[in-house]
């Protein structure tokens, strides 16, 4: 899992990312590296697979303790996952890796690292490239059991209704690439599509994160007002900021966890 994640980062490593940002935030909305300490939710970081999968172990042994009915990984498959402010990706292709959803969905503001995670997208579904002897070539290196995943990444403000629009669907899905699928029920699962849709996204998340550090306090009140929508007993969990306590319970603090300047702490909310 950690060999995947990595080999799929190196096609993008976080200075490439931070340079991105650092040119679309000035372009886009005046923000120079001069004016950052003015407003700080610009300020570009990412997550590693270690805090991910220590925030869905925290996620799961809680809905161990309260006895949910039914399969857990029947439950699992049918769920969303959601980045706000996704970046170039990498928490939703990890959050793909350690367990499996029905759609993991990441929400960018800034064009230039969405179009990144765009392109991060068609090297997951489509082999990451390798040279052997001047020869290029592609090679699986994502397990079949997380491509099974479905991951949609948009660009927006993830507090503007229209952004969060999505429609439910039924379609077939195309697992000719798994050879090691097993045909089980899933592929009948309604997905969801960011296209033309009539419904909040926010309505069917189950899991949200938000790489949220250096996020001022008129971003964080935003997003939470945002969030409201999310059903009671789904999980929104906030790096290094609170959220405000009218949203939900804080149900545990993940301590010392990898960001990409250091560690911090992981606040896990219950939606009340």
């Amino acid at each position: 899992m950690q060999e995947s994640f990595d080999h799929l980062c190196l096609i993008y490593p976080f200075h490439v990312g931070k340079a991105v940002s650092a040119r679309e935030r000035e372009k886009e909305f005046g923000v120079s590296d001069d004016l950052l300490h003015v407003n700080t939710s610009f300020t570009y970081g990412e997550t590693s697979l270690s805090t991910i999968s220590r925030l869905l172990e925290v996620v799961e042994n809680h809905r161990l303790l309260s006895k949910e009915d039914g399969c857990l990984e029947d439950k699992q498959r049918r769920e969303v996952f959601l980045d706000v402010g996704s970046g170039v990706g990498k928490p939703v292709f990890a959050a793909a890796l350690v367990r499996p959803w029905s759609l993991c969905v990441g929400i960018e503001l800034l064009r230039g690292l969405h179009e990144i995670a765009l392109e991060m997208h068609s090297h997951w579904r489509g082999g990451l490239p390798y040279v052997e002897r001047g020869v290029k070539g592609t090679l699986y290196r994502i397990p079949s059991s997380a491509r099974r995943s479905r991951i949609l990444f948009r660009c927006g403000d993830i507090t503007d209704e229209n952004v969060m629009k999505v429609r439910q669907r039924r379609e077939e899905r195309d697992d000719n690439d798994d050879d090691d699928d097993d045909n089980d029920d899933d592929n009948d699962v309604a997905e969801l599509s960011l296209e033309g849709g009539t419904e909040s996204l926010w309505d069917l998340v189950d899991v949200a994160y938000a790489c949220s550090t250096c996020f001022d306090e008129p971003t964080v009140i935003k997003l939470a007002q945002a969030a409201m929508r999310m059903r009671p007993g789904t999980i929104f969990a906030t790096s290094g900021v609170h959220l405000p306590a009218t949203w939900g319970k804080l149900i545990e603090t993940i301590p010392e966890t990898n960001m990409s300047w250091g560690q911090c702490e992981v606040f896990v909310y219950k939606r009340y």
